[in-house]
């Protein structure tokens, strides 16, 4: 199809025309895309200030951002790669904030639950995407972080706290967290107020 539609027919052109199927663009929500042969697109549009929604596939250059990216709303992203196929080491893979007394994540991506099995042992396993993203990595080709927040009582000295990831990471599934609190020569583990963690490629 030219670039330039001057003195063309519609059964020249239609092919490569983008369409909603004769609906109008909703005020609200979008509606998917076709082109003139009846194949759905991967957009959905809405009006504007109704949003856009683009279907990346499983390669790597399926959407593609050439130059800056600027959005002026919140931007959710669960994995980001950069350009090339190599893994931005920066940016976390998956990521959990969850309280230490019951396991319950209150903010996070890539992880799909946390399990409390004692006192200040923590079972942290991976969403599907998170697997995908690790599968047949061993364990020194991606750094588990963690810390925590304390309530106030547990701020009086002399005390020392730890964090220890455990288990094997090699089966890229799930991460054991345990939290330590050392006082008068004795190690303990303990609920902390908050335990947070950052799974990172290298």
């Amino acid at each position: 199809m030219p670039t330039n539609l001057t003195d063309a027919n519609i059964d020249d052109t239609f092919g490569g025309i983008l369409h909603s199927q004769g609906a109008p663009l909703p005020g609200s929500g979008k509606i998917d895309m076709y082109d003139g042969k009846g194949n759905k697109s991967s957009i959905q549009l809405g009006k504007y200030g109704a949003g856009a929604t683009i279907y990346a596939g499983v390669n790597d250059d399926s959407f593609t951002v050439l130059g800056d990216l600027s959005a002026t709303g919140r931007a959710t992203i669960d994995h980001v790669e950069a350009l090339g196929g190599v893994t931005g080491p920066n940016i976390p893979k998956a990521f959990v904030s969850f309280f230490g007394n019951d396991g319950m994540p209150y903010t996070g991506y890539g992880i799909s639950s946390v399990i409390r099995e004692n006192s200040g042992r923590y079972k942290i396993e991976f969403s599907d995407n998170t697997k995908t993203l690790l599968q047949g990595l061993t364990a020194d080709h991606y750094h588990v972080q963690a810390n925590i927040s304390l309530y106030t009582a547990d701020l009086i000295l002399p005390k020392v706290y730890s964090t220890v990831v455990d288990g094997d990471l090699s089966d890229n599934d799930f991460v054991y967290i345990k939290c330590i609190k050392f006082e008068s020569g004795t190690a303990d583990f303990f609920d902390p107020k908050h335990v947070h963690v950052a799974i990172f490629k290298s």
